[in-house]
């Protein structure tokens, strides 16, 4: 099954091929190591594998063979498979990934999952990331753990435009992937990169909306967003900032 996650207008989001395992033929968990790891190397820039094991949902997530830790593209991918395959009702459930566990549903207003925001850690130096970006940087912080996120944030939509990563610098420099934010009009726009990981430049990241959501919500006191992602693809996502989570919303095709 193929699902496009975060699509919309002019939007494709990010195309997820969702292989489902049957766990009924397999007894220890080297096996289903085995069968992940199978479908793993399955040339396909987003690979999502899925299966039930003692009433529990389990995801990993892939881009071309590299494991990916979090995937906010890949929960609501998950959630129209759910839907469309196994409850085709309104649903919600803890879905158990190599980050953790996340909540992934369908209610009356679409697919949507839940997850916890890294907490900001340090702030980060703005010029050395203006040369990194080779375009203004207003803001720069870090989120989370050395190999999480750096926050920054551009002064407008040309700027991000005009981003362009020098990458091998980046890789000796920083373990971080990077998420580049520019306020606009309607929605707040972004870009996110990870080439320490095989990501140049993803399509629709509902991981990075929800480190963006948590930071904005601190300097703009606000608490629903929308994100137009402005990779060459492009996707549009809508979240809502909670206490101690974000809940990320975004349409999905089903092919």
């Amino acid at each position: 099954m193929i699902v496009d996650s975060f699509c919309g207008a002019g939007a494709r989001g990010n195309r997820h091929h969702i292989v489902a395992l049957d766990t009924s033929t397999l007894d220890t968990g080297k096996n289903i190591e085995a069968q992940i790891w199978q479908q793993a190397l399955k040339p396909h820039a987003n690979t999502l594998v899925l299966w039930q094991q003692n009433d529990c949902w389990h995801a990993r997530f892939f881009d071309c063979g590299h494991p990916v830790l979090r995937c906010g593209s890949g929960n609501i991918a998950v959630a129209a498979y759910l839907y469309t395959h196994e409850f085709h009702n309104t649903f919600n459930l803890t879905l158990h990934t190599a980050a953790g566990a996340v909540t992934v549903g369908v209610d009356n207003k679409g697919a949507y999952y839940c997850d916890r925001p890294c907490p900001v850690s340090a702030k980060d130096d703005p010029a050395r990331w203006t040369h990194l970006c080779q375009t203004p940087v207003s803001t720069a912080v870090r989120m989370g753990g050395r190999q999480d996120y750096t926050l920054l944030l551009l002064p407008d939509p040309q700027a991000l435009s005009q981003l362009r990563l020098r990458a091998r610098a980046l890789k000796l420099y920083s373990a971080r992937s990077v998420i580049a934010l520019a306020p606009a009009h309607r929605y707040w726009h972004l870009r996110y990169f990870a080439p320490q990981y095989g990501v140049p430049e993803d399509a629709a990241t509902g991981s990075a909306c929800v480190q963006a959501s948590s930071y904005l919500a601190r300097i703009t006191h606000h608490r629903r967003f929308s994100f137009n992602q402005r990779s060459r693809a492009r996707g549009i996502i809508h979240t809502e900032k909670r206490p101690h989570e974000v809940i990320v919303r975004g349409s999905y095709r089903l092919y």
